[in-house]
């Protein structure tokens, strides 16, 4: 009878996995839109996307906002309450109209030549995609490059943490009790010259940690944050607290060491 029970018991919760997964289903958008200037194919502006969103969830309401929050973060708030399709194609019409402003008429000029070709290409690119998760925080994450000629484009990781349950994003200071940056800044930099510890010279060249630690534009509470069962990870990109050549730097601060200046919703949460 015990057995049985357990047996019952174990395809009940076998089919409601089941179901539980066939409610959230995610989908992909990939395009690229480029266009290549008559006078020479090593001019021309390029808009590459592939972002995931949710296709099916659990509530259509929560998931409308969720995809929403996730439009935003990849093409920017202007971009509200549109598709990531729709997002893709505004983006591509608004950039080529920028480059056909300011980069045809230079081409078509005298004084353009193959060898300054590089000055008149317009590459963009977002890549987003779900990232890892705790209990109902999801994180998010988008890599954006961009290159307008020069030296070298700029490329960079973003992260966002969204609510599951209520389809809002969590930004940084709302999982935090007022006061938090100083403390949560000393846990981050000492992280980061522990596992870093050739950088120290270089952190203090671009921040000098003493003198930013309680300011409101400290570098090291930028908002740039991912949850996953491990606590709360920060990323910071090229230029951000180091040179570009120093690449982008990731540190991992533990729930335990971060639960005293965790907001109460938060604190419910883990």
């Amino acid at each position: 009878m015990k057995k049985g029970f357990f047996y019952a018991a174990a395809l009940v919760m076998a089919i409601f996995s089941i179901y539980s997964c066939s409610r959230t289903q995610i989908a992909t958008f990939e395009d690229c839109y480029k266009e290549t200037s008559k006078i020479s194919e090593n001019c021309y502006v390029s808009v590459a996307d592939t972002v995931q969103y949710y296709e099916k969830f659990s509530r259509k309401a929560v998931m409308d906002k969720l995809n929403d929050e996730i439009v935003k973060f990849c093409f920017g708030d202007n971009f509200a309450g549109k598709t990531v399709e729709e997002s893709h194609k505004a983006l591509s019409d608004s950039l080529r109209n920028d480059w056909n402003t300011n980069a045809i008429s230079l081409i078509n000029s005298d004084t353009f030549n193959e060898e300054t070709a590089f000055f008149y290409i317009y590459e963009f690119m977002n890549v987003g995609s779900f990232d890892t998760g705790y209990k109902n925080l999801q994180s998010y994450k988008v890599y954006r490059y961009s290159y307008m000629g020069g030296a070298h484009g700029f490329g960079a990781t973003y992260y966002m943490v969204l609510d599951a349950k209520s389809g809002s994003r969590v930004h940084e200071y709302e999982m935090f009790k007022e006061g938090y940056k100083a403390p949560v800044s000393e846990l981050i930099y000492n992280a980061l010259l522990k596992n870093n510890p050739d950088m120290e010279e270089e952190f203090k060249t671009f921040n000098d940690f003493s003198q930013v630690r309680d300011k409101e534009d400290n570098p090291y509470i930028n908002g740039n944050c991912k949850v996953s069962e491990e606590g709360i990870t920060w990323n910071f990109t090229p230029y951000e607290i180091a040179s570009y050549a120093a690449g982008h730097f990731e540190v991992t601060i533990s729930w335990n060491d971060l639960k005293p200046y965790l907001s109460d919703p938060i604190s419910k949460i883990i």
